[in-house]
């Protein structure tokens, strides 16, 4: 199955709800689609780079994009909501060293990104 196959089957267990992405808990999604989804925090992320895969763009092209266009307030609210976090972060001082928060944080959300588009890969 092709990375934008996966990403296309992806998309089915998502809805949009009051212009709010929300997960359909009521499908039981595949092992390798619940490994990109811990917790609510994650859902619109996850979703966005599925759109970009599923409409046929590579996952260097998708996650550059959505890395660039996400704003300061999109990534305050990945870091306080998604539990794993500091551990890109950690990842994104070791690549790339400590410039100023908000910079350290983007890059995190980058290799996040990166990791999203890494299990559809595989």
């Amino acid at each position: 199955m092709s990375i934008q196959e996966k990403a296309q089957e992806a998309l089915a267990y998502f809805t949009e709800v009051n212009g709010r992405v929300v997960f359909v808990p009521d499908r039981e999604p595949p092992l390798w689609y619940r490994r990109l989804l811990p917790n609510d925090a994650v859902y619109q992320s996850v979703y966005d780079i599925l759109c970009c895969l599923a409409d046929g763009t590579e996952p260097e092209e998708a996650v550059d994009l959505l890395s660039q266009k996400t704003r300061e307030s999109d990534l305050l609210r990945w870091l306080e909501r998604y539990p794993y976090a500091p551990d890109y972060i950690d990842e994104a001082v070791e690549l790339w060293g400590y410039d100023n928060f908000c910079q350290v944080v983007g890059k995190a959300y980058y290799l996040y990104l990166w990791s999203v588009a890494n299990v559809l890969a595989e």
